[in-house]
């Protein structure tokens, strides 16, 4: 008698000890030892809440500086700011649209107001960023730097993009005096990035 070959009853238990287990799987599948919304934000509305108080602030704040250049379109000041408010949308939402209504806006506050109007340039500059027009972004901010040598805003934004064309040591010369005059996160942010890029 051949040993190595299984007996019918072995062939019966091995499969019926299969399925078994397949339907103890099963069930331990089908039961979810976790209850149903465990790990759920317990109070949505009040993110519900801040999201609609956000968005009403946003319109609030367009629609103030809209009214104001509606009453005098040449003011340049006016369309600076409502630049940088579609500037702060673009940031939070990252939609194309805010980022080329803060460029135009700013395009046309710079159009009315050529000279100390570091604002529009900054955001002109960001916008460009945006859209990985470093060089017209450098060159604006280079502007803004060339009237205001300690504008933070301005040292920020070109060590990002001195960061992103791959130029960690030149974008350290900015951000030194920066953490060095406001260690703020996002400043101490910056440096961390810039160290890694330096490695």
């Amino acid at each position: 008698m051949n040993t190595s070959q299984p007996r019918p009853l072995q062939l019966a238990l091995m499969a019926g000890s299969t399925v078994l287990l397949a339907l103890g799987v099963w069930a331990v599948l089908q039961k979810n030892p976790y209850q149903a919304g465990l790990y759920a934000y317990a109070y949505p509305e009040v993110l519900q809440v801040r999201q609609q108080t956000r968005t009403e602030a946003f319109q609030q704040e367009v629609a103030f500086y809209q009214e104001r250049i509606r009453r005098n379109p040449q003011s340049g000041l006016d369309l600076a700011a409502l630049a940088a408010t579609y500037m702060q949308r673009a940031r939070v939402t990252g939609q194309g649209r805010w980022y080329l209504l803060a460029e135009q806006t700013a395009v046309r506050s710079l159009g009315v107001l050529p000279f100390f109007n570091s604002g529009a340039r900054l955001t002109l500059a960001e916008a460009l960023q945006a859209r990985h027009d470093f060089d017209g972004a450098l060159k604006l901010i280079a502007e803004v730097l060339k009237a205001e040598s300690h504008n933070s805003s301005a040292r920020s934004l070109r060590a990002s993009i001195r960061l992103a064309l791959g130029e960690p040591q030149r974008a350290l010369q900015d951000v030194i005096p920066l953490v060095e005059r406001l260690p703020s996160t996002a400043n101490l942010t910056l440096r961390a990035l810039v160290y890694e890029g330096l490695g």
